[in-house]
């Protein structure tokens, strides 16, 4: 049970990680006055090859594929996704606690 939750712990983390850099390139193009969803730095000294701009998710291909939505809708979005990700991580850091108070 423990190493599971451990295990599911990392995957919410990595998953938290990776929404957080997009929410900061958000905000950076959101400040900034881009309307576009977040991408890739303008600072790059090398241009960007067709992978790198390639999801890596299926349904992030499909949302590409649809509107793009504004930046506000995303922002909240994302906020939402990032507020659901962190509660499922502090549930299972409950239930690890839980678990090792037992032992």
């Amino acid at each position: 049970m423990l190493h599971v939750s451990v295990l599911q712990a990392r995957m919410l983390e990595n998953q938290i990680d990776a929404k957080l850099v997009s929410f900061g390139k958000l905000g950076t193009n959101f400040g900034s006055g881009a309307a576009s969803a977040p991408s890739s730095t303008a600072a790059s000294a090398a241009p960007a090859s067709s992978s790198d701009k390639a999801p890596l998710l299926e349904h992030e291909q499909q949302q590409q594929q649809q509107q793009p939505a504004a930046p506000k809708e995303i922002f909240s979005v994302m906020s939402t996704e990032i507020g659901g990700l962190l509660a499922r991580l502090a549930a299972v850091n409950e239930g690890m606690a839980e678990y090792a108070s037992r032992s």
